[in-house]
């Protein structure tokens, strides 16, 4: 266990290497909320030593000081992958929403600094263990997994995340958070087994640092996950003659508010395969078909939230018009495109 200790304490170094290096990079966008995971994550794991060793006894003014850290990892994870697909600026709004529970828990930790050291660590680790610290231990855990099904349930959604590279980035992310997140579930479960932690730490702390590395040295490698169409014939021209095609079966109205509109029935209609289609909106203009069409339909439903004759309708009738079956789909495809509800728009319109 003692060399997984010094492992730890190198991987904790490149943590914070990476997570610096990760703020100079060209897409700060992207990597701005990963750089805070993995400096985050790298502080958490230097807590880890210093808990689990003689630090501990000899600086014990320390302990608690890294409380509330679990509980940003889920909102900063998932909101680095809404910041695929979200303005930055709406996104840092939302998240000061998400970070409510840590802040919570901050202001806890801060009435624990009051104590004395060492009473801090009898406060918690025996008087009120069971009836404090272990229901927070839990917290934090079903904290972490239920923003782990919050991602899933984000990136299932084809029209959040359009472009294939970084869709496939995503579920990358994802699926390592995952398993960390399960890990720590089972390990705070089986408090017997606290002695695992170290490998834990170590595991987890490998597969976080596999993406804050490939981000950092070689960003190139998710640029090359656009390539899905490498061996493809369709040339340049064929694109631009099916988009062409594409674009003026759809500039007719009822042919794109037509609620049975599907990739299949497209494709029958301007006479070119499916996959043909998806690669030239893929290529061409970095969107899906599901997408593309959601924006033209939006786009046409501008045009009748400003027109006064349709006034006296319900924003579900302007929905079903434009080729949406429900006012759900709509209301999101609508914000997605517009930063704003359509009631919203129609009142702005009528100004």
């Amino acid at each position: 266990m003692e060399v997984l200790r010094y492992i730890l304490a190198i991987y904790i170094l490149v943590g914070f290497t990476v997570a610096g290096g990760l703020f100079f990079i060209k897409r700060p966008k992207l990597n701005v909320f990963l750089a805070v995971f993995i400096l985050l994550f790298s502080l958490d794991d230097l807590y880890f030593l210093y808990e689990s060793g003689e630090l501990l006894h000899i600086f014990p003014q320390f302990h608690l000081i890294n409380y509330p850290i679990t509980l940003v990892f889920g909102p900063v994870i998932y909101f680095h992958l809404r910041s695929l697909a979200t303005p930055m600026e709406s996104t840092i709004r939302r998240l000061l929403l998400h970070l409510l529970p840590f802040l919570a828990l901050l202001l806890f930790t801060i009435f624990l600094f009051n104590m004395e050291p060492f009473d801090r660590v009898r406060f918690m680790g025996g008087t009120y263990y069971y009836t404090i610290a272990r229901p927070i231990n839990y917290f934090k855990v079903a904290h972490l997994l239920a923003y782990g099904v919050l991602m899933i349930l984000f990136i299932r959604k084809k029209e959040t995340i359009s472009h294939l590279h970084e869709r496939t980035y995503a579920k990358i992310i994802v699926f390592i958070y995952l398993i960390t997140a399960v890990l720590q579930a089972c390990l705070t479960a089986a408090i017997l087994l606290s002695h695992y932690f170290i490998i834990y730490y170590v595991f987890a702390f490998s597969l976080v640092l596999i993406i804050g590395f490939m981000l950092y040295f070689k960003p190139a490698i998710f640029q090359k996950l656009k390539v899905k169409y490498a061996n493809s014939t369709l040339t340049k021209s064929d694109r631009n003659r099916i988009l062409h095609k594409i674009e003026a079966y759809l500039a007719a109205k009822d042919k794109l508010v037509d609620q049975r509109l599907n990739l299949a029935l497209l494709a029958q209609h301007i006479d070119e395969k499916k996959h043909h289609i998806s690669q030239t909106l893929s290529q061409e203009l970095g969107t899906s078909f599901n997408s593309y069409v959601n924006k033209h339909r939006i786009e046409y439903s501008k045009t009748l939230l400003r027109n006064p004759s349709y006034d006296k309708f319900k924003i579900l009738a302007v929905a079903i018009d434009v080729g949406f079956s429900n006012k759900n789909t709509f209301h999101r495809a609508f914000i997605k495109y517009n930063a704003c509800t359509p009631g919203e728009y129609r009142k702005k319109a009528t100004l």
